[in-house]
């Protein structure tokens, strides 16, 4: 084994030389982080590997070592994987799989939730945790990646195998996580309730729409506008709606703290500076065929609605650090309510998971989600922060959405197509809710 090479100096999967065999994309990570893997390939003894091939392992910081993700080799004390029996007590640790599988040390040991009598696998948790002699450049990976992610520019923008590195992948939980622990507690600031559209430019006929309609129904909520600067004007047919804030987000003296503002990230930074301790968001495809005030009596701190079942599954749940939950359906981000006070953690968690955009809104790419609507539930998930579900699909006409409320019956329309236009009339379509009405007024803002 003299000759053996003290590191892996493959590139890419496919033959290796120095073992003399196919490696697998698998067996090829595992040959670059783990030095008595490659041992075992060639049938050396792992207990044999001397000093000088030893590596020193990656040890994540103190302050988020409890809560970082496992590194991807397993423990090495680990035995056969077992049935996880029951847990009586429900307290979990974070660690992404939920697995019980035998321990030389423990006899049995889980990498996902901590039983009576069953020790926890993961670095922070358990003394005897070994994964093996890592590679110094994994660290180093790492290391430089959280570094890029906490800085204020975008480390890179649409750059695919920046974000399939798992060395990223890894940064980006801890990241996170480290966020969510200096997360000030709700301060206590916010008053009031509001109505809160995005949008102006080519959506301004829209936008129109969901203030016009909102008053149609019944609601006197105040209402906040937000847009995007020059690039998306709002007319003075909105601005002189009766109980209508404008707000230009490029002006806003926050600008300087947000890393990008696309159409997507600007709905959470509407909440979130509104100034509403609860508000109901619409896009400005979106508008209410019924009072949405009762949303707000919600037995949770937020109300979302559903997705088609074509985009379940669509949050690549490996890529947050955590387990697909059992229940991975879609959620429609046209609309949705917030208490910011239930939900102070969920809604900030997002809100970063959306100006890291250039990872999380890479789904095709197998990292993160669909844009602002998956980090929603993302982060929701993450923080175990509970939202209610009025209705388990969305009724949908022709490309057009109509969710319910509480009572079970319409509150919104979202029409993701046949979007309100300023230059021609709409189809109708006498199925859905108050059409006529929206025509009419949809009419009052080509006048």
């Amino acid at each position: 084994m003299s000759d053996f090479p003290a590191r892996c100096v493959c590139s890419n999967p496919g033959y290796c030389h120095a073992i003399g065999r196919q490696m697998s994309p698998g067996q090829h990570q595992q040959c670059r982080i783990n030095q008595r893997f490659r041992l075992l390939m060639v049938g050396g003894d792992p207990s044999s590997v001397d000093n000088q091939l030893a590596k020193p392992r990656y040890r994540k910081p103190a302050a988020v070592e409890s809560q970082a993700k496992p590194l991807r080799s397993p423990c090495i004390h680990l035995g056969k994987r077992r049935l996880p029996p029951a847990d009586p007590l429900g307290v979990a640790c974070h660690c992404p799989a939920r697995e019980v599988w035998g321990c030389d040390i423990h006899g049995a040991c889980t990498r996902g939730v901590k039983y009576p009598g069953v020790a926890c696998c993961a670095p922070g948790h358990c003394n005897e945790y070994d994964a093996g002699n890592q590679d110094d450049q994994t660290a180093d990976e790492v290391e430089k990646a959280i570094d890029r992610i906490a800085g204020p520019e975008r480390p890179h923008n649409n750059h695919k195998a920046w974000c399939q590195s798992p060395a990223v992948q890894q940064a980006h939980t801890i990241a996170y996580r480290q966020f969510l622990d200096a997360l000030p507690p709700y301060p206590g600031d916010r008053v009031g309730r509001g109505y809160i559209v995005i949008g102006g430019g080519k959506y301004a006929a829209g936008v129109y729409l969901s203030i016009r309609m909102l008053r149609e129904v019944g609601s006197d909520l105040p209402v906040q506008v937000w847009h995007r600067g020059e690039a998306e004007p709002v007319p003075a047919r909105v601005r002189e709606l009766p109980g209508v804030t404008v707000v230009d987000a490029e002006a806003h003296p926050a600008r300087s703290t947000w890393r990008v503002l696309g159409g997507w990230q600007l709905k959470m930074i509407a909440g979130l500076w509104s100034g509403f301790r609860q508000w109901i968001f619409s896009d400005a495809d979106n508008y209410a065929v019924a009072n949405p005030e009762p949303l707000f009596d919600a037995p949770t701190g937020a109300v979302i609605w559903p997705d088609i079942a074509s985009n379940d599954g669509g949050v690549k749940w490996a890529s947050y650090g955590v387990e697909r939950p059992a229940v991975d359906r879609g959620t429609n981000g046209g609309s949705a309510v917030f208490d910011a006070e239930r939900c102070w953690r969920a809604l900030w968690l997002a809100h970063w998971f959306d100006m890291h955009s250039e990872f999380y809104y890479k789904p095709e790419w197998g990292v993160g989600g669909y844009g602002d609507q998956d980090q929603i539930r993302a982060a929701f998930h993450i923080t175990g922060t509970p939202y209610t579900l009025p209705n388990e699909r969305p009724r949908v006409r022709r490309g057009i959405f109509i969710q319910n409320g509480l009572d079970g019956q319409p509150v919104f329309v979202h029409r993701i197509h046949d979007k309100p236009n300023p230059r021609r009339f709409n189809r109708k379509d006498r199925g859905l809710p108050l059409e006529e009405t929206a025509h009419k007024l949809l009419a009052e803002f080509r006048s």
